[in-house]
């Protein structure tokens, strides 16, 4: 076997085992147990990072598509929080004079989420 070969089957394990579509008891029991991260931890930001790079260069976009869903859940630290608001807006159809910063309703001058 060539090193890009043991590399492709590598990835291919560790993306199986990622996304659980195989128990590491069957990956270790298949006798092609070559792996890019100790699949006994949770992956790395750095490996999974690599695997989607090696993935995309492949044009296996499939596995890009859920590697980056995992990472996604994993290491995304976008959070944005949802505004604190009082006096909110309660009219069944709110009405929009004017759009600005903070929208009020017309009809009752509450703020409009």
């Amino acid at each position: 076997m060539t090193d890009e070969q043991y590399i492709h089957i590598a990835m291919l394990n560790s993306f199986n085992v990622v996304t659980g579509k195989i128990s590491i008891e069957d990956l270790l029991y298949s006798g092609l147990n070559m792996v890019i991260h100790l699949p006994s931890e949770d992956i790395e930001e750095e490996k999974l990072l690599i695997m989607i790079a090696y993935f995309e260069k492949e044009e296996m976009y499939e596995e890009c598509i859920e590697l980056r869903k995992i990472y996604d859940e994993k290491f995304s630290e976008i959070t944005i929080p949802k505004p604190v608001v009082k006096n909110i807006c309660d009219c069944k159809k709110p009405t929009i004079p004017k759009y600005s910063r903070s929208v009020r309703c017309g009809t009752c001058n509450k703020q409009i989420i």
